[in-house]
């Protein structure tokens, strides 16, 4: 009963789906199998989340070729994906790439510049 009043249960069946251990999304009561599916279909993850997850892998597999040319394809097609954005700025930190930092508007990585700066380009260049 705790549970139930945890998450507001109405009535039964009630379904909760979680993703990364937050509800997401309900529903209350019998629904048709249609309903369902769609339901279901709802929470799988997008191609570009496949895509962002499949560029993760690749970084851990120490490819970041492979990462970087997924990552791009995201980017380019959305350039404010986050996820994408996130792992992108990751992998050009980690192999201290402050001109491509510089490129993606993600500064220089020292301060919240948005271009190259004087603290790390002094000379302008």
């Amino acid at each position: 009963q705790q549970l139930a009043g945890q998450f507001g249960v109405q009535g039964i069946p009630t379904v909760v789906a979680f993703k990364d251990g937050q509800p997401v999304s309900r529903f209350t009561g019998a629904i048709p199998e249609d309903a369902i599916r769609e339901f279901v279909g709802q929470l799988a993850p997008t191609e570009t989340e496949r895509t962002v997850a499949q560029a993760e892998a690749y970084l851990e597999a120490g490819d970041e070729a492979a990462a970087e040319q997924l990552l791009q394809s995201v980017l380019d097609a959305d350039p404010s994906n986050q996820d994408a954005g996130v792992v992108m700025t990751g992998l050009l930190l980690d192999r201290d790439d402050v001109d491509a930092l510089a490129i993606r508007g993600g500064g220089c990585g020292s301060c919240n510049c948005t271009s190259r700066c004087e603290r790390n380009n002094p000379e302008g260049e």
